[in-house]
């Protein structure tokens, strides 16, 4: 090919590819490639998770190669417009389809070039806890527990060359592991309150707020020896310490517990297990409690089961 022709060819080949790149102009939507987002889960593991394992309790790993519906069920999400604030499209709370390793944010096809905020809730029964706007949640309404939610707000650059998009979804709370050991015969209720939690939580992750939690669990009296509940709960709030009762009954109906260990203080985190056991010494008459601390057991304190039986 001689000089001449290799000098025509270059520029012909630039003003080629220059035409395609700018043939898409967001008018003509069938031009143009519509704004697309992949939801991956970030969070497929508590942080913890092999310490716990460690310990020999019955925690153990996520197989991480699950689809993205083993982890999270539902979705719901909001786009708005990054300029304004204005919320431009919502998805209401459904069923995550197929068994792919990530799901799909399915947003209007004639969306205009520019910037976005995009944010997705996920792995919740129940929009209500949600706010109007989408951007903020409620973790522990009336004291509940409620989900294990996650969550991911990203700012999405749509235009010619930015057209695709993937977002990973975090967990929000931690979960508290309790298990009670060789209690006596005929325990058939426990109780357990834990305060100092956040309350809520912002599309930059910002916690803030106080909340209590209150749960009632009852059991078989003639197989509670052995005791275990999870529940998922908010981190405990900035510069504070979360206060743990528990108190186990015999007559679910009495007011009044059998053994009421008294209260201890822990610290919930995001993405991370608190574990506690509770042991009833039959022969000292007395119930101790351990907390998970450094792949190893602490104990918190000694309390004499005398001081808190009923009357």
């Amino acid at each position: 090919m001689s000089m001449t022709i290799k000098h025509w060819y270059w520029p012909a080949l630039l003003w080629t590819a220059t035409a395609v790149l700018t043939s898409c102009i967001r008018k003509d939507v069938e031009d143009c490639q519509p704004l697309s987002v992949s939801i991956a889960v970030g969070d497929k593991n508590y942080s913890n998770i092999d310490e716990m394992a460690a310990l020999g309790v019955s925690l153990q790993p996520e197989d991480e190669s699950q689809p993205f519906v083993h982890y999270v069920k539902k979705l719901y999400y909001v786009l708005q417009d990054k300029a304004t604030g204005k919320t431009v499209y919502t998805r209401h709370l459904h069923d995550v389809a197929g068994d792919r390793a990530m799901a799909t944010a399915y947003l209007p096809a004639d969306l205009p070039f520019g910037e976005y905020v995009l944010t997705v809730w996920g792995n919740i029964q129940s929009e209500t806890p949600i706010s109007e706007d989408g951007t903020s949640y409620n973790f522990h309404i009336d004291q509940s527990p409620g989900y294990d939610v996650y969550m991911t707000c990203d700012t999405l650059l749509y235009d010619a060359y930015h057209a695709r998009h993937t977002v990973s979804l975090r967990r929000l709370k931690g979960k508290l592991v309790i298990e009670a050991e060789q209690m006596p015969d005929g325990i058939r209720l426990s109780r357990k309150t834990i305060d100092g939690l956040s309350a809520t939580v912002g599309q930059d992750m910002e916690y803030g707020g106080s909340a209590t939690v209150a749960t009632a669990i009852e059991w078989d009296g003639d197989t509670a020896e052995e005791m275990s509940s999870q529940t998922f709960l908010s981190p405990t709030s900035e510069g504070r310490q979360s206060r743990l009762d528990m108190a186990f009954h015999d007559d679910p109906e009495d007011t009044v517990p059998l053994i009421a260990p008294g209260s201890m203080q822990v610290r919930m985190e995001r993405n991370a297990i608190t574990y506690v056991r509770y042991v009833y010494d039959h022969a000292a008459g007395r119930i101790e409690a351990y907390l998970a601390v450094d792949g190893g057991w602490k104990q918190i304190y000694d309390l004499e089961i005398g001081e808190a039986e009923k009357p």
